[in-house]
């Protein structure tokens, strides 16, 4: 007796349970192991992470993986992310999308009653695109890719004001205070040393760790991601 979604008949209607059974298939596939979940009334994620430190700086490792978010009740699309962990403190930043399927597609006709095939045909088209996406996200010399840019955000210097310009419509004020307080702090063990892209990131990332809902939670993260891809 509680209403998640009101679904018009505009939505796609992607299964989560075998969209998750490819991505978790796929991931074991090229060594990657389950993580992290975060789950709410209408959201989803799951982490998996390769076992494998890659050095940044000689102080500074991470270790790689995905992100898999759905939602079954239209609060969200489907992505598979790439992210990175900062293995001091766990701090979780998600990066690119590798896919992301909006849950929009052509209007269904009011007047016909469509299979489940129907929208199963669809599903099966995502769970095969998962499969190449949790391979080529995770393939050798993207991850070194990673590797560098990461490298390259550890260098760059910035303010804080710099940093959170672009983000100031996305951050609430309170999010916004907390990161500048992490970031201009004195702490060098949850967060790197230096006033860095790199620092102001993972300060994001902390604040976004110690966010209790866990919807926000994965939004902040998403934004920590971006700066350092």
């Amino acid at each position: 007796e509680e209403v998640r979604g009101f679904l018009s008949d505009r939505y796609r209607r992607l299964d989560s349970r075998p969209l998750l059974e490819s991505f978790v298939t796929a991931s074991k596939a090229v060594g990657a192991v389950p993580f992290e979940g975060v789950s709410s009334d209408t959201r989803h994620s799951l982490r998996v992470v390769l076992p494998k430190i890659q050095e940044i700086t000689p102080t500074e490792h991470v270790a790689f993986g995905l992100d898999w978010r759905n939602s079954d009740f239209g609060n969200g699309s489907y992505s598979v992310s790439f992210f990175a962990l900062r293995l001091v403190c766990l701090n979780g930043m998600v990066g690119a999308s590798g896919i992301k399927s909006i849950h929009v597609g052509t209007r269904l006709g009011d007047d016909i009653a469509f299979s489940d095939r129907t929208y199963q045909l669809d599903t099966k088209r995502n769970v095969s695109a998962t499969t190449d996406v949790v391979r080529a996200l995770l393939e050798p010399s993207r991850v070194q890719e990673r590797v560098e840019g990461m490298r390259a955000a550890y260098e760059k210097e910035t303010t804080w004001g710099a940093a959170n310009r672009p983000l100031r419509n996305s951050l609430s004020k309170a999010e916004q205070g907390a990161v500048k307080d992490a970031f201009e702090g004195n702490e060098v063990v949850m967060l790197p040393a230096g006033k860095t892209v790199a620092r102001f990131a993972n300060a994001l990332s902390w604040v976004a760790n110690n966010t209790e809902n866990p919807a926000r939670k994965i939004e902040l993260q998403q934004h920590a991601g971006r700066l350092m891809v």
